[in-house]
């Protein structure tokens, strides 16, 4: 392998691993397994969801025997090179692999680091891959490894090369540095505090807390590595963090590096482990440090600390897919009953740290943004407030995750024993596109300032009482001062409404008119009449057993549907089911259904389905019409390319998974709660609360619709109604093709006083009478269009 020493160093990496792991593919699996430890972390992940992310797991020890060896050469050349009093020789070309052991073994004899340097692949690897080694060693030796020592390269280069569902199996997501530093520079404010990460992966919030108590005043690289303690049930994470706090500072000598190989749950303050002990240890029970071996140091016991501050980022894995045995176990620790098989084990986390932290001692996680509103997820928050008050929960609109998880995060910060006002901060821009100094000067108007509205995040201040009862944090995050101001004498949707989510009955195919095996051949006034596409069989199917529907908004979007249709533009019926005591079309089209189900019926006798899933078909025709509506709201909303969040129908009909139902308790008022919710005060309301699926994908689920603020529509006055629904129906008249994006409809209608939906918008603020700092309401329509355009923005971008 000849590589330039031009190359990007991430390529010389990548390029080395992968023709290294074809010959530690050649050394047996149980050796490696002996040697790494790689699935300790197997208690946190025991299912597997499908058969490629099986077979990546298969490869997994070779890869990280691979990484191991590189970054061992790594750190082995920067000692070398960036170190001359440790007079390490320097490594020539290779002639067989094992000969790697020697060089190792010196730095473990005279300087330390042994948790670097311990796990030993070097001496397996066959002779062949010398080759390849002596090229990685010279290339390597003749780069400059600033950016290896300053930027946690090792770190991002775990995130590069290994596969995200090996890292999840190893419980190891990558925390992003930028927002570990906002992370790590809000939490920690004095140079003498101790910091602990339960979960540290790779180390990066290690690092950015190392960065910070140097930013504070602390200037001994020992000092430092004596204040920070990490820990993680993952061998292999444990030594990758090792080298990332080692090689910040590696021209100054240090004989300790409190990485500590264990269940963050077995974790208790005081506890003494004797350095001599990591001898004979195994790896599923080891306290590990790197540092020196001399006798006098190996027979210190070493001390688990209280923190001053715990900063993590915690496994995220549900706890039906941990062990029953560790399931049983957790369930035994915490200080209330939760539900694990609803929520993940960060909740386990965020109660276990009272216990490791100090009276006054703060914890600073990256959690899923379910924590924020998830039912499960009371409980845990009940419990946990009665230890800590929140200083800071933050979130970003622009980046789905703070890691290279795939679900939506949020950052916490939490103090036991605090009595101050909680700072709730939303990102407008990528936290992960701010330069150092913006970040920098963000951080400091953070902590500074009791309210903050620009365009890069929003602060809102929260009073210590009302944060101390707000079990249900999501609604915290709403950005919007003109909603909130407009909001005033609202009242829930659920004082009109209720919703629902319809899940289709299995199989599709015998419920949805028209599909692969019949089309609809004419539609009459009482029947359907269905030809089979093989035979040409025709059915003549009653409408009584029928209900008009509409799928998904792809559908609706092929139809050219205007937000407010008629049941006659629809295509598509349900088939609501036949009953036992008639013979007619619908009884022969269920009859030929039923034999085609054979995989469905082979479930089903194997127990894993309902064996006569509708149950009596009289009792569930009954059940499908009570799920008609006429009013639907998308469940899923694209925010770069939808054109309508809500729907109105002149008929009820039967809507399927893509959308929520809304139920009306009062039928006469189907119009005007439609013509709400397709106005641009509720987008705004949406845009402020909504959830972020991935990317620019964001939903409401039924409970948080409910939940959404509404007029009172009982006190607006009948000719204020009436202009609201002349202007709903010319706005919603307009057909889904002849609308564009959000963004572009709110700068029409921001420029163009006449544009229908600004029509409708004045005529709800008139309705409303509100009034804001004197403006007129033509102002205060200004004010919604730029919150909505602010929101909007990150999403509609190329």
């Amino acid at each position: 392998m000849t590589i330039s020493a031009e190359t990007d160093l991430a390529d010389i990496l990548n390029a080395t691993m992968t023709e290294l792991e074809l010959f530690t593919k050649q050394i047996p699996l149980k050796t490696l397994e002996r040697e790494l430890g790689i699935f300790s972390a197997k208690n946190f992940d025991t299912k597997l969801s499908t058969k490629s992310q099986e077979e990546e797991l298969k490869v997994a020890p070779y890869k990280v025997a691979a990484f191991i060896v590189i970054s061992q050469l790594v750190f082995y050349i920067i000692l070398q090179k960036e170190v001359p009093a440790f007079k390490l020789p320097m490594i020539g070309k290779i002639t067989c692999p094992s000969i790697l052991t020697d060089f190792f073994q010196r730095v473990m004899d005279e300087i330390g680091f042994r948790i670097v340097f311990k796990i030993d692949v070097a001496s397996k690897l066959p002779k062949d891959s010398k080759n390849i080694l002596s090229d990685f060693i010279h290339t390597i030796s003749n780069l400059p490894l600033e950016k290896v020592i300053k930027r946690d390269f090792l770190g991002q280069l775990f995130q590069r090369l290994l596969p995200l569902t090996l890292r999840r199996r190893l419980a190891a997501f990558y925390t992003l540095p930028k927002p570990a530093k906002l992370l790590a520079y809000l939490a920690i404010d004095n140079k003498d505090q101790i910091v602990g990460d339960i979960a540290c992966g790779s180390g990066t919030l290690l690092i950015q807390s190392y960065n910070r108590l140097k930013n504070l005043g602390n200037n001994s690289h020992r000092k430092r590595l004596q204040q920070i303690w990490g820990s993680d049930i993952s061998a292999f994470a444990c030594e990758l963090a090792a080298v990332n706090l080692a090689i910040q500072s590696p021209f100054e000598f240090t004989d300790k590096c409190n990485i500590i190989h264990e269940d963050a749950f077995k974790l208790k303050p005081r506890k003494f482990i004797s350095f001599s002990d990591r001898e004979t240890s195994s790896w599923e029970e080891s306290l590990m440090t790197g540092g020196s071996p001399n006798e006098k140091e190996s027979d210190k016991p070493v001390e688990i600390p209280y923190f001053d501050v715990l900063i993590s980022n915690p496994p995220f894995t549900r706890g039906n897919r941990i062990t029953r045995k560790y399931r049983e176990f957790l369930y035994g620790i915490m200080p209330t009953q939760i539900e694990l098989d609803k929520i993940g084990i960060h909740a386990c986390f965020l109660l276990y740290a009272t216990k490791l932290l100090k009276e006054n001692g703060a914890l600073a996680f990256i959690l899923p943004n379910s924590v924020t509103f998830a039912h499960a997820m009371e409980n845990v928050i009940k419990e946990f407030q009665k230890d800590f008050s929140v200083k800071y929960l933050i979130r970003s609109e622009v980046d789905s995750a703070f890691s290279d998880s795939e679900l939506q995060e949020v950052m916490l910060i939490a103090q036991k024993n605090y009595e101050g006002n909680a700072k709730v901060v939303t990102f407008k821009k990528s936290l992960l596109k701010l330069s150092d100094n913006e970040l920098n000067e963000l951080i400091s108007l953070i902590k500074k300032k009791i309210t903050i509205s620009n365009d890069k995040i929003t602060l809102r201040t929260i009073p210590y009482s009302q944060m101390k009862n707000t079990i249900v944090w999501k609604d915290l995050f709403s950005s919007s001062a003109i909603f909130a101001l407009i909001s005033h004498n609202f009242v829930s949707l659920c004082n009109y409404a209720s919703s629902f989510q319809y899940h289709d009955p299995r199989p599709k195919e015998c419920f949805r008119i028209p599909n692969k095996s019949w089309k609809i051949k004419e539609d009459t006034e009482n029947h359907v009449l269905i030809q089979n596409v093989e035979n040409d069989r025709t059915l003549a199917i009653d409408k009584s057993f029928l209900s008009k529907t509409v799928h998904v908004l792809r559908e609706a979007m092929d139809l050219d549907l205007s937000p407010m249709f008629n049941e006659t533009d629809l295509k598509s019926y349900f088939f609501l089911g036949h009953k036992t005591n008639r013979t007619d079309g619908a009884k022969e089209y269920w009859d030929f259904n039923r034999k085609n189900w054979t995989t469905y019926e082979n479930l089903a006798s194997a127990g894993k389905l309902p064996k006569n899933p509708l149950g009596r078909w009289s009792v569930q025709i009954n059940g499908f019409k009570k799920k008609r509506t006429q009013l639907m709201i998308v469940r899923k909303i694209n925010l770069k390319n939808n054109r309508s969040i809500v729907f109105l129908c002149n008929k009820p009909i039967l809507v399927s998974s893509g959308f929520y139902g809304i139920r009306i308790k009062n039928p006469d008022l189907a119009e005007f709660l439609f013509a709400y919710l397709s106005s641009s005060i509720f987008l705004l309301d949406f845009l402020c609360s909504r959830r972020i699926e991935s990317g620019s994908v964001g939903q409401l689920l039924p409970k948080d619709l409910e939940s959404r603020l509404v007029p009172k529509f009982e006190r607006i006055e009948r000719k204020n109604k009436d202009k609201i629904l002349s202007y709903s129906k010319g706005w919603n008249s307009i057909p889904l093709s002849k609308r564009s994006n959000y963004l572009e409809m709110i700068l029409m209608a921001k420029g163009d006083k006449k544009h229908p939906l600004r029509k409708l918008d004045e005529a709800w603020l008139h309705a409303l009478d509100v009034s804001w700092k004197g403006k007129s309401k033509e102002a205060l329509i200004c004010e919604i269009y730029n919150d909505i355009m602010l929101l909007l923005e990150p999403f509609t971008q190329n």
